[in-house]
């Protein structure tokens, strides 16, 4: 082998090298964004599931939009009890055993749930509503962005907005955003 040769082997096999690592990172990349988009994807059907479970038990008088504040947060009274069952009195309506909340804290991407349990009657006052979100109770998203709850009286119904957003190893932001109309069913 001459001199010319060794070096024009050695050139097409860095080159060659240099392929296969690039197809390396691509693919690395391309799977770190399927991961990115499908965590951001998973946190927001696990919150519109959540919230809309239970909140269609609940009774539209005794919801509280407390998306306006800083604190993102909706509650609402549920007749379930600690172990889930939907508890009624004597004549069938149903016995408010606690508030539910779910609110993303303030400077925060977690949606949190909490449950304030007592014998209740009516909604939380905003103001109340705030009170309780302090930064504790069970985490249900780690991602999200941004949460609106906006009541319509004449249906009974809200619309939940949900906006779901993670940034990936290589510094690309996923978004991804959903509404949808809940129903109450009291």
């Amino acid at each position: 082998m001459t001199l010319v040769e060794l070096l024009i082997t050695s050139v097409i096999l860095l080159m060659l090298l240099g392929i296969f690592v690039w197809m390396i990172v691509a693919v690395k990349s391309a799977y770190q964004s399927s991961v990115t988009r499908a965590k951001v994807r998973q946190d927001l059907q696990t919150s519109f599931l959540s919230i809309t479970r239970e909140m269609m038990t609940s009774s539209y008088g005794s919801f509280t939009d407390g998306t306006s504040q800083s604190v993102k947060a909706v509650s609402f009274l549920s007749a379930c009890d600690r172990n889930g069952i939907f508890v009624t009195d004597s004549s069938g309506a149903p016995v408010w055993k606690k508030y539910v909340i779910f609110y993303v804290p303030e400077g925060s991407s977690r949606l949190l749930r909490k449950e304030v349990y007592g014998s209740f009657t009516e909604a939380l006052s905003s103001d109340a509503l705030l009170a309780y979100c302090t930064g504790d109770g069970r985490l249900i998203a780690s991602s999200l962005k941004d949460m609106t709850c906006t009541p319509d009286s004449a249906t009974k119904s809200c619309i939940l907005s949900i906006a779901a957003e993670s940034t990936n190893y290589n510094g690309k932001t996923d978004r991804q955003s959903g509404e949808m109309r809940v129903f109450f069913r009291n």
